[in-house]
C-alpha cells in the first residue's frame, strides 16, 4: 500500500548526515509523537491545506513508500484516525520516490 510523508527538503537533506529521518510532521519529531505521520495519496491535498497553508511548497517533497516493505523490516505501520503512522524513524531505503510539490 502506497503511503506518503510530506517532508521539508532541508530536513530530508539533514537526515542524510544522521542516517535516518526523524521528523514526524511539521514542527514535530519522532520522539515527540512516537511515530511518523503519513498520508494516503488521496489525503495529501487536505494535509497540505491543513498543516502547510502559507508554506513555500517548493521547499516540500513527498516521500513515497510502500507500507508492506516497511513492515517487512519489522516496523509497524498502523492506520489510526484514518491516516497511516510509521512506528519508527524512516530509513532511506524505504523511500521509493521523491515527488516535488509545485508552489
Amino acid at each position: 500500500m502506497e503511503i506518503l510523508h510530506i517532508a521539508d527538503r532541508r530536513d530530508w537533506a539533514a537526515a542524510h548526515a544522521t542516517g535516518e529521518y526523524r521528523v514526524s510532521g511539521k514542527g514535530m519529531t519522532y520522539e515527540d509523537e512516537g511515530f511518523i505521520h503519513c498520508s494516503f495519496p488521496e489525503q495529501v491535498a487536505g494535509t497540505l491545506d491543513k498543516h502547510y497553508a502559507g508554506d513555500d511548497r517548493s521547499r516540500l517533497v513527498l516521500l513515497v513508500m510502500d507500507s508492506e516493505a516497511i513492515e517487512a523490516e519489522g516496523v509497524p505501520v498502523r492506520v489510526e484516525g484514518g491516516f497511516p503512522h510509521v512506528y519508527g524513524p524512516l530509513q532511506f531505503e524505504w523511500v521509493n520516490e521523491l515527488r516535488p510539490l509545485a508552489p
